[in-house]
């Protein structure tokens, strides 16, 4: 996590990280509308989410945190509060929040995820 603090990330990047995290996920170069959602829900909790700054990789790594923990990611709005909770602790969202951090945190798979989402932002404007 200190590695993650000491890398700056502007909110495009942050973006096109999200996005490209998705794409390697789906081995696909765009992306479904649920995952583009998703790349702007984790994109605006790098800047607005608890608190962040939206300055470095940490932020990032806590806004996708934060979203697969308690916000879009686990259902928010759609299910019950103990769905919700097991999918953050051992179900898909914790699957998704230990995956993302994990590419954050390896320097050629974070920019393999930069350059797909830049292509798949791209490919959707």
């Amino acid at each position: 996590m200190e590695y993650l603090e000491q890398n700056k990330c502007d909110a495009n990047d942050a973006l096109a990280m999200a996005a490209g995290y998705f794409c390697l996920e789906t081995d696909k170069a765009e992306l479904s509308t649920r995952a583009m959602n998703a790349a702007q829900g984790i994109a605006t909790l790098f800047s607005r989410g608890i608190g962040n700054k939206g300055e470095t990789l940490y932020d990032l790594a806590n806004g996708a945190t934060e979203y697969w923990t308690s916000g879009e990611g686990t259902g928010k709005g759609k299910t019950s509060l103990s769905d919700r909770t097991y999918r953050s602790q051992m179900g898909s969202a914790a699957t998704h929040k230990e995956s993302f951090v994990a590419m954050l945190a390896n320097d050629d798979r974070r920019k393999e995820a930069l350059q797909l989402g830049k292509q798949a932002l791209a490919l959707a404007n």
